[in-house]
């Protein structure tokens, strides 16, 4: 269905795990005489330490022993959608997704003065350390997202899809628009982004024996006619660091563009 606006899902399956997202949004459209400046900051910080994530057991089988961890986002999501949207799925152990969006916009300015400078911050912060885990060879973890972000999507989309252990996986996007529209002038436009991530200490065992276990992330069918920002972020490893930085920084005519 076609819409708008901001949207933020989580879909988790693991243990031991923090999921943060931020999103913040300014937007003046038609606005005169912008004197001041125009300042936002976004952050996730994460932390996950010393857990004992072996499912309650202390020998094997593991916790998550036959189990099936999915998420899916089908059919039809986010089509035709404007605006916002952040997407995470995790059903690993031990991790920590974060993650930040900022947009800063000044539209269409009047014809009066527009002297003020425009900033936006976004940080994401993550730390997992001595974390022990047990995984079973004959469990599934399957991230799927089909036939979605497409027709005409616009706007800002940050995915995350994830199925391993003891990771850090954030994403950071900035961005700052000032249409000058011709007008008389206009301020200073930054953009900044910051990552920080740390993995130590951690045990991560497979216990048992089996040709698994089956680890897949899937984006099919999406994105078609897609139009703006997007980072996408898939991982099935164990104790990764993964990190994705977005700045854009616009001042002029969007017409020009």
């Amino acid at each position: 269905e076609e819409s708008a606006g901001l949207a933020a899902i989580q879909q988790n399956h693991g243990d031991g795990n923090v999921l943060g997202s931020s999103i913040a949004v300014f937007a003046a459209t038609g606005a005169e005489d912008i004197d001041g400046p125009s300042t936002m900051d976004t952050t996730t910080i994460g932390e996950v330490t010393n857990n004992d994530l072996r499912g309650g057991l202390v020998s094997p089988p593991a916790g998550d022993f036959g189990a099936d961890r999915d998420n899916q986002i089908l059919d039809d999501s986010f089509e035709d959608f404007g605006g916002v949207a952040s997407v995470q799925q995790n059903n690993g152990n031990a991790n920590v997704l974060g993650t930040s969006i900022a947009i800063n916009a000044s539209l269409d300015p009047g014809q009066g003065p527009v002297d003020g400078a425009l900033t936006v911050n976004t940080s994401a912060e993550g730390t997992v350390d001595n974390n022990e885990v047990y995984e079973s060879p004959q469990a599934t973890r399957d991230n799927e997202i089909d036939s979605s972000f497409d027709n005409d999507f616009s706007g800002v989309a940050s995915t995350t899809q994830n199925n391993g252990d003891a990771n850090v996986l954030n994403t950071s996007t900035s961005v700052a628009v000032h249409e000058e529209n011709g007008g008389p002038g206009f301020g200073p436009v930054v953009s900044e982004t910051t990552l920080a991530g740390t993995v130590s200490n951690n045990q991560v065992t497979m216990v048992g024996h089996s040709s698994g276990p089956s680890h897949s992330n899937t984006i099919s069918g999406s994105f078609d006619s897609a139009s703006g920002v997007s980072s996408t972020i898939q991982n099935n490893g164990s104790a990764n660091v993964v990190q994705s930085s977005i700045s854009v920084t616009v001042n002029g005519n969007l017409d020009d563009l």
